[in-house]
């Protein structure tokens, strides 16, 4: 979102206007099969669906008139309950923070801008994080579990990318606080 609040607001055809540029406004998971456009009386976004018909939506990105941009997805407990893919979950946040960044520089948001994350659902989760180059996981080994039904405890974590900087670097607090909340430090084999 803006860092500051940019005293205006975009109309829905600005908003439509700015995903059908070609910048996309993709849900965490990327571009993919059954996306939709969805869009609401303050915005305008993207769903992935099975079918047209289907009510609920595992990845849905939304773009407010504020300038605002929510992305929610549900795809990382979905499918293992019982299992936290930190892994996966930092890949996904680093693809997307430029393209979010790009998106909003395409209205005319110039950088900084604020970003928050948070995880909710993840008490009692095993934390599977990347294993060191060379190095294999022991199937059957458990994880360290998480103790925190959210991530942050407290409300969504919040930082700046100035949309130059490496995702990386902007968000790795967060990812820090992740695995705080699983009790163990984030790996140094990790990028920072």
């Amino acid at each position: 979102m803006p860092l500051m609040d940019p005293g205006k607001k975009w109309t829905i055809a600005a908003l439509q206007n700015a995903i059908n540029r070609g910048i996309n406004l993709p849900t965490l998971l990327g571009p993919a099969n059954g996306q939709y456009t969805i869009r609401a009386e303050d915005g305008v976004g993207t769903c992935i669906l099975e079918s047209p018909q289907e009510s609920q939506a595992d990845f849905v990105t939304f773009a407010f008139e504020t300038g605002e941009i929510w992305a929610i997805t549900t795809w990382p407990f979905k499918g293992h309950p019982k299992e936290l893919f930190i892994g996966e979950i930092e890949s996904m946040f680093c693809e997307l923070l430029p393209r979010y960044s790009r998106f909003l520089d395409t209205l005319g948001i110039p950088p900084p801008y604020k970003w928050m994350a948070a995880l909710a659902g993840t008490k009692g989760r095993e934390l599977q994080y990347p294993v060191p180059p060379g190095r294999m996981r022991i199937p059957g080994l458990a994880g360290p579990k998480c103790a925190s039904d959210n991530v942050p405890r407290t409300g969504p974590y919040e930082g700046s990318y100035d949309g130059k900087q490496s995702p990386i670097n902007a968000l790795v607090p967060f990812f820090d606080e992740v695995y705080n909340a699983c009790g163990m430090e984030r790996p140094e084999h990790l990028p920072r």
